[in-house]
């Protein structure tokens, strides 16, 4: 008999009474959120631009404060943030007894679209783009201003796997670039930052090309000659357009 109170404690009564305390705390709003944390990963060099885009997030997730943590429906939540096309990853994690922790990790910005109104469009890695921002707000990225940039998604996408093999730094590298172009016949171009110089790249070896330059800038440097064009879309060759005047 002492065994069958025993296990009638141990396997009924307690998980009833723990099970009975759980429902009164959460019938009483013990477990309504009331805390909501949104983190973001790898964001600082594009905190202004993912300002909005944040904003919007906060406002979508505060629909959920008050509601209880353990009704949550995760899955739904999780749907609608897939949707965010500036989103590449999340994670939501329920902090008991009344909080809701969302870590992003966002796409990443390679360059900014400036179109013919002045309107500034951050670029992601998925060829999309981000909310426009305000005059003063763009990042310290390469600048596009071609309509083709603005009309193809396409083109988009092609110079952001073109700006990826580029090196981050160097003589020619990311950080040296100030403008990308595109023509349908020669692919892309690039404006660097210091000396007025355009380097026509092209579409494909873009890594080996990027190599080939940067040694032809160091070059051009040591030597003192001021550089109009360089031509890398060429087989085995990079061409070198001189300055004629001072």
């Amino acid at each position: 008999m002492k065994l069958f109170f025993k296990l009638l404690l141990t396997f009924v009564l307690i998980p009833a009474s723990v099970g009975g305390l759980f429902y009164y705390l959460n019938h009483h709003g013990f477990f309504n959120i009331n805390r909501i944390q949104i983190r973001v990963q790898d964001s600082t060099n594009f905190e202004t631009a993912l300002r909005k885009p944040l904003q919007k997030l906060d406002q979508q997730l505060e629909t959920w404060r008050g509601q209880s943590l353990w009704s949550l429906d995760l899955e739904k939540i999780s749907t609608e943030l897939r949707k965010e096309e500036w989103i590449q990853s999340f994670h939501i994690v329920r902090h008991w007894p009344s909080g809701l922790q969302l870590t992003v990790n966002p796409e990443r910005i390679y360059f900014v679209y400036l179109s013919n109104k002045g309107q500034i469009f951050p670029v992601m890695g998925n060829g999309s783009f981000l909310d426009v921002l305000d005059v003063g707000q763009s990042p310290d990225l390469p600048i596009a201003t071609e309509s083709e940039f603005e009309k193809s998604k396409e083109i988009r996408l092609k110079a952001i796997e073109v700006l990826k093999q580029i090196p981050y730094q160097g003589a020619f590298s990311q950080q040296t670039i100030s403008e990308i172009h595109y023509d349908p016949r020669s692919g892309f171009s690039f404006s660097l930052v210091q000396g007025d110089l355009r380097v026509k790249m092209g579409e494909d070896k873009i890594r080996t090309k990027s190599f080939r330059v940067s040694k032809v800038i160091d070059y051009l440097e040591t030597k003192k000659f001021q550089a109009r064009v360089i031509d890398a879309n060429l087989s085995q060759k990079v061409l070198v357009r001189l300055r004629k005047g001072p």
